[in-house]
């Protein structure tokens, strides 16, 4: 994946939490694994803009995309996965995986 060209980043950088990886759907132990497929397709489909999944307890997903913002972002995913599991936490945001932003 490219991220950068020239020194300029060409992906939303996170700057609400903290990248610490790459993000990949189909292969993420936080995300059910009957959600895997379905994420990774909702993400492929939607390269532009702000984009972040949420995860609950159960492993269940939530996914925002073409999101205008960050923040936008978050918040949409954790709406979206608050209708399918409960305790929601964002895992992702763009390409990367995230943690907290201390």
């Amino acid at each position: 994946m490219i991220v950068a060209v020239d020194d300029v980043f060409v992906v939303p950088v996170p700057v609400l939490m903290k990248a610490i990886g790459f993000f990949k759907a189909t292969n993420n132990p936080s995300v059910a694994a009957s959600d895997r497929d379905e994420v990774a397709q909702k993400l492929a489909d939607a390269p532009n803009g702000w984009s972040a999944v949420a995860v609950g307890t159960t492993g269940h997903a939530g996914v925002a995309v073409k999101g205008a913002s960050e923040q936008n972002a978050i918040n949409d995913a954790l709406v979206d996965c608050a209708k399918h599991d409960n305790d929601c936490h964002v895992i992702a945001i763009g390409p990367f995986v995230v943690g907290p932003n201390n």
